[in-house]
């Protein structure tokens, strides 16, 4: 590079900088294509030094500047912005010789918030020239007697937060990734124009961060008098993003590697920063947005723990000191922030993974403010809704259990809270609680009962229930009797007035519509059957069932298991009655006793119907006792999509129970969750037996529950004793669609007395076992059943 282009280029970084910067990258490219070597170029060098003589400045001080910024100050930020950018270029192209400690003074200046020059871009290009420079710890000194005088100048006293600028916000920023881009203030997303005050402190917290993380042990120790002082400082600020950010610093320096003991225990200082630390403890809505507190909690927490554990080297004392936090603020806080769930869940975890196991054998001493803190929390209208603080208050209970005798002798205000969450959470009808309900019972199981109280609970809650819930079994065999009796009488009026009877099957039994009806006794009624739309045949082998007790009403559709012939026409109803979703509940296997019961009627891939219907395969899902299909249905007509989920349930033998009720639980729940407006669409093999009871408890589950759940409520609170009198269970709530499985009934056996819902009962009647099925939906006029005298083939039924 000749001596008068150097001049030149010299002058336009003087003057019009932006000219020069064209004129360098021209000159590389030339060099670069003819083939040459310009590191070792002088001129570069002469280059560089011009610029860093350029970006000199005097500090001088300037107030906050409007957002909008005179036309001779934007140039001249322009002009300087486009300096600093010869700068990054130049040193990222050439091993140029420089003074780190000069550049550092130089472009610091520029990453204030209280020059007019400085600019967001200016702060990136800082940021990019410092990496280049990389500098040694002895530079990182001299950074600090650069940079962090300006911590002096900044305070909520003298410079209100709302002469803070959008612009200078941007920078704060930027300022703060220049030394550490994982700080809490960078990585949360709660940080815009609005947080003026904090913006103050990012490039000051960012710098400090900075330098904890480039020191050794012995580092600190020369540099502690320094840091300490502005890490009070920011641990006493009112803005819990600063306060996390420092609590992020003295963290680094708690874990810095050392041979010997921390400076935070040789100097004393662990009260001290304990202290400063207890506002960031009690961070809690009342204090401040809930989002902060999610934020500064945790961190909060775990670094008082860590300066607990090193100012008390005795284990003893360490665990009475920690005791002491968690009765003091732990608990407190918790209740407190019981209608934020995600602060609780915070304090829960805190308390569940960190401060029992630490307190291990003086467990005991705090069980008690434990227990009824989470009795308090669960008993929030808010906890029923949360089903993840549900969950992590059960793991606390579990551990003071397993270490202390407290909840023993609790148990009873223990089993009154949860069985009166269980109730909100029936009550209000929450379709994915399954899970979380079934702890719960599990927790009330393991509390282990004697036999003498499960009489008692059974008989408080047995004089309260309605009384179709507390018939014995000779009653139910009354009822089924009379169901039975009455059902012949309306087979026989259809069969004696086949146009004029409302419980006529005319239309099933028609000649063309014979061969689509799996078994010949099993036949739809004419007042409530489906009807197929499209101008063709109307007739498919499916009823309506409507249910409703009180203003909860709900929609199946109970058809019998798609035959080869009618498994087209059984997709086409799901489509037309179902406009949102497909619900589809099969509750037979295809196959059984070497009898088909059920054609298959899908494909666990892309399938067709017709040329209509279009299915797209989205996966499948293995559960307990079930499993979950789902596809994407599009109506190529209508151009709909809307999503099927097919639940086939697996343990259900024909003539049989299944074992266990908990897959039907969970089953049902699934089924709501999906459900929506549109009915569900049930079928077996003959959709009449296995259909009608999970219609029932179906609906007993998820709708009758919230009733009974009412009903409890009105109970006289003021006749119930307190756990002291040891007479009567405190404010229970009984839930016997819930506990049948779980050990709080002593037997399963009285959950069918109560519930009415035996459907092995025909085991008791011999033959009449298909009967007893059928009385559960023929019951509610929906199927007709064929007796036996009407010379019909009975034994080609398969339910």
């Amino acid at each position: 590079m000749t001596a008068s282009l150097v001049s030149e280029i010299i002058q336009q970084i003087r003057e019009d900088p932006d000219s020069a910067l064209a004129t360098i990258e021209r000159e590389l490219a030339i060099a670069q294509y003819r083939g040459k070597d310009c590191s070792e170029d002088e001129a570069w060098q002469t280059i560089l030094n011009e610029t860093l003589d350029d970006l000199v400045l005097e500090p001088i001080r300037f107030d906050w500047f409007p957002e909008t910024r005179p036309v001779d100050q934007q140039l001249y930020c322009a002009k300087k912005t486009a300096q600093l950018k010869i700068l990054r270029y130049v040193l990222n192209r050439r091993s140029a010789v420089y003074n780190t400690v000069q550049v550092l003074q130089v472009v610091s200046v520029y990453g204030g918030n209280r020059y007019p020059w400085s600019c967001c871009e200016s702060v990136r290009i800082l940021k990019d020239i410092l990496e280049l420079v990389n500098p040694s710890k002895e530079d990182i000194f001299k950074l600090m007697e650069i940079l962090v005088p300006m911590l002096k100048e900044f305070s909520k006293s003298n410079l209100p937060s709302s002469k803070m600028s959008p612009t200078a916000h941007k920078k704060g920023i930027l300022l703060s990734e220049l030394f550490k881009t994982e700080t809490p203030l960078v990585r949360t997303p709660f940080i815009d124009f609005k947080d003026e005050v904090r913006t103050k402190y990012m490039g000051k917290i960012g710098t400090l961060s900075f330098i904890v993380n480039r020191l050794d042990s012995a580092d600190l120790d020369n540099w502690w008098h320094f840091i300490l002082p502005f890490l009070l400082h920011f641990l006493e600020d009112h803005d819990m993003f600063v306060k996390c950010a420092a609590i992020d610093v003295l963290r680094s320096i708690l874990h810095t590697p050392s041979e010997k003991p921390s400076i935070v225990i040789r100097s004393g200082v662990a009260p001290m920063l304990m202290d400063a630390m207890v506002p960031c403890l009690l961070a809690l809505p009342s204090l401040t947005p809930a989002k902060k507190s999610v934020l500064i909690l945790p961190e909060s927490y775990a670094a008082y723990i860590e300066l607990l554990k090193l100012a008390n080297p005795d284990e003893e004392q360490f665990r009475i000191k920690l005791a002491a936090l968690l009765t003091d603020y732990v608990l407190p806080a918790l209740s407190k922030a019981s209608e934020f769930p995600e602060i609780s869940n915070i304090l829960l975890v805190l308390v569940s993974n960190v401060i029992l196991p630490y307190l291990d054998t003086f467990v005991p001493i705090v069980a008690k403010p434990v227990i009824y803190t989470i009795l308090n929390l669960l008993q929030n209208p808010y906890t029923a809704f949360s089903l993840d603080t549900v969950s992590k208050s059960l793991q606390v209970l579990e551990i003071v259990k397993q270490n202390s005798k407290s909840v023993h002798a609790c148990r009873y205000d223990v089993l009154g809270s949860l069985l009166k969450l269980l109730q909100r959470m029936v009550k209000y009808n929450m379709q994915a609680s399954g899970p979380t309900r079934l702890e719960v019972q599990r927790f009330i199981h393991s509390l282990n009962l004697p036999d003498s109280e499960r009489a008692k609970i059974r008989s408080y809650f047995l004089g309260r229930m309605p009384k179709f819930l507390t018939q014995t079994r000779e009653a139910l065999r009354e009822k089924y009797q009379e169901i039975n009796r009455l059902e012949k009488t309306r087979l026989l009026d259809a069969y004696r007035n086949p146009g004029q009877s409302q419980w006529s099957y005319k239309t099933a039994v028609q000649e063309r519509n014979r061969d689509q009806n799996r078994y010949t006794d099993v036949v739809p009624f004419d007042k409530n059957r489906v009807k197929l739309q499209g101008g063709g045949a109307d007739y498919i082998n499916a009823s309506w069932i409507q249910l409703s007790v009180g203003d909860q009403p709900a929609k199946y559709i109970s058809t019998q298991g798609p035959t080869a012939r009618s498994w087209e026409y059984f997709w086409q109803m799901c489509n037309e009655q179902c406009t949102r979703q497909v619900v589809i509940v099969m509750l037979t296997p295809i196959f059984e006793a070497g009898r088909e019961k059920c054609h298959k009627y899908w494909a666990e891939a892309d399938f067709s119907v017709g040329r209509d219907l279009e299915l797209e395969f989205l996966g499948q899902e293995s559960h307990d006792g079930f499993s979950l299909t789902r596809w994407i249905m599009e109506d190529r007509i209508r151009q709909v999509r809307k999503p099927v989920y097919h639940y086939h349930y697996h343990d259900w033998a024909d003539f049989s129970a299944p074992e266990q009720l908990s897959p039907m639980l969970e089953l049902s729940e699934h089924v709501h969750a999906e459900q929506g407006t549109d009915p569900v669409i049930v079928h077996c093999s003959a959709g009449v037996g296995r259909s009608g009871t999970f219609i029932a408890v179906d609906y007993f589950l998820q709708h009758c529950t919230s009733s009974l759940a009412d009903e409890t409520d009105n109970l006289d609170r003021s006749d119930l004793i307190t756990p002291e009198n040891n007479n009567q269970v405190r404010d229970p709530v009984y839930e016997i669609s819930e506990f049948g499985d779980e050990g709080l009934i002593s037997s399963e056996s009285d959950l069918e007395t109560s519930c009415g819902l035996d459907c092995s009962i025909g085991e008791s009647f011999g033959k009449e076992s298909c009967g007893w099925e059928r009385w559960v939906t023929s019951g509610a006029g929906s199927w007709y059943s064929m007796p036996a005298e009407y010379e019909l083939d009975l034994e080609e039924s398969g339910e």
